[in-house]
C-alpha cells in the first residue's frame, strides 16, 4: 500500500509541474502583453505631453510678443503724441515771436524788413540741445534761414532729397 500511494504520487508530480509551468508561462505572457500595452499607452502620453506642452509654451511665447508688440506700438505713440505737443509749442513760440515783432514794427518798416527781422530773430532760437531750430522757406522753396549749414540760405530745395532719397519739400508738405 505505500508504494501504491507513492506510485500515485509520482504520477502527480509530472502534472502539476506541467500545471505549475503551465501558470508561469500564462503569467508570465500575460506580464509581457501588459508591459507592452503599458509601455504603449505610456509613450502615448508621453508624446500627447509633449505635443500640450510645445503648444502652451508656443502660446506663452506668442502672447509675450504680443505684449511687447503692443508695449513698443503705445511707447511709440506716446512718444510721438510728445513730440507733436513739443512741434506745436515750438511752431505756437514761432507764430507769437512773428507776430510781435509784425506788431512792434508793422508800421515803420516795410514787408521785407519785417521778414528779415522775424527770420534773423528765429535763426537764434535753438532747442532741444541746440540740435531742434527754426527754418523758413519762401513761396519759391528757397531757404530763407534755419540750417546749420550757411551755404543752404538761399538755395532752392525743390529737388533736394534727404539721406533716404525721399524728396524734403513734398515731406513737408504731404
Amino acid at each position: 500500500m505505500k508504494n501504491r500511494k507513492y506510485k500515485s504520487k509520482r504520477f502527480l508530480i509530472p502534472i502539476l509541474s506541467l500545471v505549475l509551468v503551465s501558470i508561469v508561462l500564462i503569467a508570465s505572457i500575460s506580464s509581457y502583453i501588459t508591459i507592452k500595452m503599458f509601455k504603449s499607452h505610456m509613450e502615448e502620453q508621453i508624446e500627447k505631453t509633449k505635443i500640450s506642452y510645445t503648444q502652451d509654451q508656443k502660446n506663452k511665447v506668442h502672447q509675450e510678443v504680443d505684449f511687447v508688440k503692443e508695449t513698443i506700438e503705445f511707447q511709440i505713440a506716446d512718444a510721438e503724441n510728445i513730440l507733436k505737443a513739443n512741434l506745436k509749442d515750438k511752431i505756437n513760440i514761432a507764430i507769437n515771436v512773428a507776430n510781435s515783432i509784425y506788431d512792434i514794427y508793422k508800421h515803420t518798416d516795410s514787408k521785407e524788413e519785417i521778414k528779415e527781422k522775424i527770420a534773423k530773430t528765429l535763426s537764434l532760437i535753438k532747442f532741444d540741445d541746440g540740435l531742434g531750430y527754426y527754418f523758413m522757406y519762401d513761396n519759391e522753396t528757397k531757404v530763407m534761414f534755419g540750417h546749420p549749414l550757411a551755404e543752404f540760405d538761399g538755395r532752392d530745395m525743390t529737388n533736394f532729397k534727404d539721406h533716404n532719397g525721399q524728396n524734403i519739400i513734398e515731406q513737408f508738405s504731404a
